[in-house]
């Protein structure tokens, strides 16, 4: 009567091993798919770091799939976890389901040398935060701020890289103001509205400015754009221009993207045209067919962009 009672016990040990992954699964393996981990401790994010593939020799190639690390459904992150993910030698670092973090975590967050990381679920950060986040070199997106105070905004000018804030969509003029000494490119565009004080504040920036969520242009405005120096102009949301939008608009140094436009006057039409100098490098062809394509002036820094094509209204 021996044997069954030690063959009953065995049974129920080899069942306790299966259910405490004894024989199968350890408690910090990860799923293949990294985007649907919710919780990770900081043994977990050295391995996702740290991937074997990445520790190849030199001239072997890294595989694609390693070149991003996505975890937006991560909730919560310490700064022990955080400094551990920052070592990850991909380009891209997802983390879009972060809503909060602290200014530990945002240094250590900081501190990732790849090419963007990703924090769009954060819809609000503190002053400690944003300058914290502001040391990161490359492309920073924050596209949960919806709102933005001047403190903040001058904690992130600080930033030298791409900056991503197209979730605001108002901009005081004193935020426009620091936001314009910013080096590198800004996305703004959830903003539908700019004044023509926070034009000029923002033609001080070096580096892109989209202004896509823009859908009408005043004339004091778009001569307050035109002058934004050492860098393009991106106003793709503009699907007109009147005549004087359009003659500010070409005393733009820089590139000069319109592509939203499908519809123009003719005297707006010819405006752009002669602004660009097209004619001389295109006599021979004509305003519509001229702005259908690739425009651009004797001045190489100088270009038009309408990929979508534009319809002149009759009578050019």
């Amino acid at each position: 009567m021996t044997m069954p009672r030690l063959s009953l016990l065995g049974f129920a040990l080899l069942v306790s091993g299966f259910s405490l992954g004894f024989m199968h699964t350890r408690a910090d393996e990860l799923p293949e798919d990294t985007n649907t981990i919710e919780t990770l401790t900081v043994e977990q994010a050295r391995k996702l770091a740290r991937p074997k593939v990445l520790q190849s020799l030199p001239g072997v190639e890294v595989p694609e799939e390693r070149l991003e690390l996505q975890l937006n459904f991560l909730t919560t992150l310490d700064a022990e976890t955080a400094e551990a993910l920052a070592e990850f030698k991909g380009r891209m670092l997802y983390l879009n389901g972060l809503t909060t973090i602290d200014a530990e975590t945002a240094a250590a967050l900081a501190a990732f040398k790849g090419d963007y990381l990703y924090l769009d679920g954060l819809t609000t950060v503190s002053d400690e935060v944003a300058r914290a986040l502001a040391q990161h070199k490359n492309h920073l997106s924050l596209k949960g701020l919806t709102t933005l105070s001047d403190e903040v905004a001058a904690a992130l000018a600080q930033q030298r890289g791409l900056l991503v804030l197209d979730g605001l969509t108002t901009l005081s003029d004193e935020a426009a103001k620091t936001l314009g000494k910013h080096e590198g490119n800004l996305y703004l565009n959830g903003l539908t509205t700019l004044s023509d004080k926070a034009a000029k504040m923002l033609a001080q920036h070096r580096g892109l400015v989209f202004l896509n969520g823009l859908t009408t242009l005043s004339e004091e405005v778009a001569k307050s754009l035109a002058r934004l120096r050492n860098g393009g102009l991106y106003l793709d949301g503009l699907t007109t221009l009147s005549d004087e939008v359009a003659q500010a608009l070409t005393q733009h140094k820089g590139n000069l993207s319109l592509k939203g436009l499908d519809s123009l006057e003719p005297a707006a039409a010819e405006s752009l045209v002669k602004g660009l100098d097209c004619r001389r490098c295109h006599a021979d062809v004509s305003t519509p067919d001229l702005l259908k394509k690739e425009c651009r002036g004797l001045d190489p820094r100088r270009r038009i962009l309408s990929t979508r094509g534009i319809t002149v209204e009759p009578g050019s």
